[in-house]
């Protein structure tokens, strides 16, 4: 179960790197006397001491980092206690400056080096305006941590959202799937029930409050499009300028979500075989859209059984598809690995054998030694998170968001077996990927409340590239709908999963500057055109 916390908090890391906080609740915190008539004044009341942040926080100048208390569950604020992990990033100049609450998505995605990367990214008359606010969702590692304690490495890595569906290792997947589930129930327990996007949204209410601000302007990715999204339905009155970059569909939490991912796969596979066929001189896997169809089809077919003690994740050619589902988006980069994956070397000059079709970036060497050439850090020593291991504590809280605030994840196999089965028989991409069954299966403890249900009509600006294949344009045009304040930039021809922090297309980018400089949405929705990917 998470730590839980006291009046006086300090984060658990070396040297007391991260600031403390005062909270005074006095005698409101008995359970035994009469509540006071705001049941969250000590919360509002508590003095945030801002210090040096973390490591992991980013190395920009005026970072300060703090912790806040807030209470477990917001229905019972005399009950338990947990601490949430802040970082602010002034704005540029003397101000006055509104605080910009950044998302990074996830569930589970840190923010607190959101400040310096959009430091890094957005133009100066943004900056002008913005106190950024990276603030960690509730269950993170520098605040009160969720840690399922998995005993399995292995588990604790987000291939359980995509293990291939096979008759003869159905049943392990299963398993696995509900040993997961069992773990985290044990591990953490009923307290896992609030941790929720609801909840991460009144978090952010009260720090709002005690950054002094009557309104809250906000920018998030991914899922934290869905947390802004919640916010605006839950406080539509503080709701200031709501940037949604690459949005999630509001109305299928989260079941529904995953299914989307692999409907969307389809298109876009049939988009990349045209294209590489339109440059076939260059890759090489067919002249027509059905030769590179077959080219591909024939690399499924490729002989490659996974590692003992590794069934689950299927054939290589079972891989091979898990990579399309996710990547086919981006047309380019996809000709170059199909190629290297037929020809055993990059066609287009740098020879590079690819063996493994799901392939993990290095951040350097095997043996742990720097790159040369690579700055080294300086300052105080690295501080970790609280949690023993950031990745577990990551796929904790995303699990205990989407399977516990899903209400549309069947009980038990059955279901899943149909499903996933029915998919792959029909030649899905993706399908039985999304289909299979999942830790979602067996949960036991759902989140306390249901997911919000979110029809506003709060002004906000969606931004969304066509072909997205984590937050596909069809969840985006849904979030569109549920806010019928909003204005929506589309990116036609526009590749890959975020916009405005990812170099992305520049009018779209100009649009999002131009709307958190002067609050003023675009009178009409806006199509932008990106230009056809070159090879």
């Amino acid at each position: 179960m998470p730590r839980r916390v006291v009046a006086a908090v300090a984060l658990a890391v070396a040297g007391g790197v991260l600031a403390t906080v005062s909270v005074g609740f006095g005698a409101e915190a008995d359970a035994g006397q009469r509540p006071v008539a705001d049941p969250l004044r000590g919360f509002r009341q508590q003095v945030v001491k801002w210090g040096a942040c973390p490591e992991d926080a980013g190395a920009v100048e005026g970072l300060r980092c703090a912790s806040v208390v807030v209470p477990l569950d917001y229905r019972r604020p005399y009950g338990d206690r947990i601490r949430i992990a802040v970082s602010r990033l002034p704005g540029v100049g003397r101000g006055p400056h509104r605080p910009l609450f950044l998302n990074p998505g996830g569930p589970g995605g840190s923010a607190l080096d959101m400040p310096a990367s959009f430091r890094a990214e957005a133009p100066a008359a943004v900056l002008r305006q913005y106190d950024l606010i990276g603030m960690d969702p509730r269950g993170l590692g520098h605040g009160t941590a969720l840690d399922c304690k998995l005993s399995d490495e292995r588990e604790v890595f987000v291939d359980q959202w995509s293990y291939p569906y096979r008759r003869e290792t159905f049943g392990k997947v299963a398993d696995t799937s509900r040993r997961i589930a069992e773990a985290c129930a044990r591990a953490v327990g009923p307290e896992m029930a609030h941790f929720t996007t609801a909840n991460t949204a009144r978090d952010m209410d009260l720090v709002r409050g005690l950054l002094g601000a009557p309104k809250l302007s906000y920018f998030g990715v991914s899922y934290g499009t869905y947390l802004g999204a919640v916010y605006t339905q839950l406080f539509p009155q503080r709701a200031d300028r709501i940037v949604l970059d690459s949005a999630v569909d509001p109305t299928r939490s989260w079941r529904g979500v995953s299914l989307l991912q692999a409907e969307a796969a389809g298109p876009a596979f049939d988009r990349w075989v045209a294209w590489a066929a339109r440059h076939d001189s260059v890759y090489h896997l067919g002249r027509t859209p059905e030769q590179v169809r077959r080219t591909f089809g024939e690399l499924l077919r490729r002989p490659g059984e996974p590692e003992p003690g590794e069934e689950i994740q299927g054939s290589y050619g079972d891989q091979l598809r898990a990579y399309m589902t996710r990547d086919a988006v981006h047309v380019k980069d996809t000709s170059e690995y199909v190629a290297a994956q037929k020809f055993g070397t990059d066609p287009v000059g740098d020879p590079d054998v690819v063996d493994n079709p799901n392939p993990v970036d290095e951040d350097g060497p095997a043996d742990g030694t720097e790159p040369e050439g690579r700055p080294q850090p300086t300052g105080p020593a690295s501080v970790l998170p609280s949690s023993e291991d950031p990745d577990a504590n990551f796929y904790a809280l995303n699990m205990v968001i989407q399977c516990g605030e899903g209400r549309d994840w069947p009980t038990g196999a059955a279901r899943y077996r149909r499903e996933a089965a029915a998919a792959r028989a029909r030649g899905s991409l993706g399908g039985d990927l999304k289909a299979n069954v999942k830790p979602c299966a067996y949960w036991k403890i759902r989140s306390a409340e249901p997911p919000v249900t979110v029809r506003n009509t709060v002004p906000a600006l969606i931004v969304q590239n066509q072909w997205d294949a984590n937050t596909p344009l069809a969840g985006a045009r849904a979030a569109h709908r549920a806010l019928a304040g909003s204005r929506m930039v589309t990116v036609r021809n526009g590749e890959g999963h975020g916009i405005y922090l990812e170099q992305g297309n520049r009018c779209a980018r100009d649009r999002v500057s131009a709307y958190l400089t002067t609050g003023r949405l675009p009178a009409a929705d806006l199509t932008c055109v990106a230009p056809e990917p070159k090879p």
